[in-house]
């Protein structure tokens, strides 16, 4: 039994080294008319001062290319304004009326401020609403974070 529990240890450690993305965000669209869609395994990049969320099969992308980003104490909270989606070589700007990101960019779970939630290390957190009064939200870890 030590043996197994040895062997799945040492197997945990070299898949958490390796630097192998695992894509487990989820966003969920609710559009104005009342209509849900779930999109589970999406791939979260914060890199270049943007953040893309990308459909597990790579059909669809939302880049929030403009927020303004403060540090709330350990955690970055960030307030976008303008957004792309990309489905099947078409680009849209989504203009949004309001929302919060926050991202925990360290290596611990931190929990939110006024609030009992943590975000694991890496964790996003992302709710918006569209002028056109659509909402997107998103929870999950990055798969990719470059400061």
């Amino acid at each position: 039994m030590n043996c197994f529990r040895t062997i799945v240890a040492a197997s945990c450690l070299a898949f958490a080294c390796s630097g192998i993305a695992l894509a487990t965000g989820t966003a969920r669209i609710q559009k104005a008319d009342g209509g849900v869609r779930y999109y589970r395994n999406v791939k979260i990049v914060i890199a270049n001062r943007k953040m893309s969320v990308t459909t597990s099969n790579g059909v669809g992308k939302l880049v929030i290319d403009k927020a303004g980003c403060m540090a709330s104490g350990e955690l970055v909270r960030c307030y976008p304004f303008d957004a792309v989606v990309y489905q099947r070589g078409d680009a849209r700007r989504i203009p949004i009326a309001s929302g919060t990101a926050y991202v925990n960019p360290t290596s611990m779970a931190m929990q939110l401020p006024l609030s009992s939630m943590r975000l694991p290390p890496r964790g996003v957190l992302l709710v918006m609403r569209t002028q056109t009064g659509a909402y997107f939200s998103l929870n999950g870890v990055a798969d990719v974070l470059k400061r």
